[in-house]
């Protein structure tokens, strides 16, 4: 359990709660910490889907860190498929300079097949 989340730590602490934070990662209560605001010694959870705070309980954590993770694996995926849609565009750009050089090339093979006949013909008489 990382030290730099008291607040989730207080929460957690309470003598009614049934379960502990080493049902979490480290990453996610790192993200609910952030979502925790103290107010008066009150801890205040925002909510994810109505953007209003509410008590912070171990049941409201448990509910938030879902949305979270959704939120962010929502967020790396959007990010991945720019990142993918570039790397696609520049494989097409690289593939479409191959054709343009292998077909210039082999234009050029046929209209210099004389002269490439004579320059082989030194070497391999």
């Amino acid at each position: 359990m990382p030290s730099s989340s008291p607040k989730v730590e207080q929460i957690f602490s309470a003598s009614d709660v049934k379960h502990g934070l080493s049902l979490f990662t480290s990453e996610e209560i790192s993200a609910v910490e952030r979502l925790i605001e103290d107010r008066d010694g009150k801890f205040y959870i925002k909510c994810q889907i109505n953007d209003r705070y509410k008590i912070a309980k171990p049941e409201e954590d448990e509910e938030e860190i879902p949305e979270e993770l959704e939120g962010a694996n929502r967020k790396r995926k959007a990010e991945l498929k720019k990142e993918i849609k570039a790397l696609q565009n520049k494989i097409n750009k690289l593939t479409k300079e191959i054709s343009q050089r292998t077909l210039a090339g082999q234009i050029s093979l046929v209209l210099n097949d004389e002269k490439i006949t004579e320059a082989f013909k030194k070497y391999w008489p």
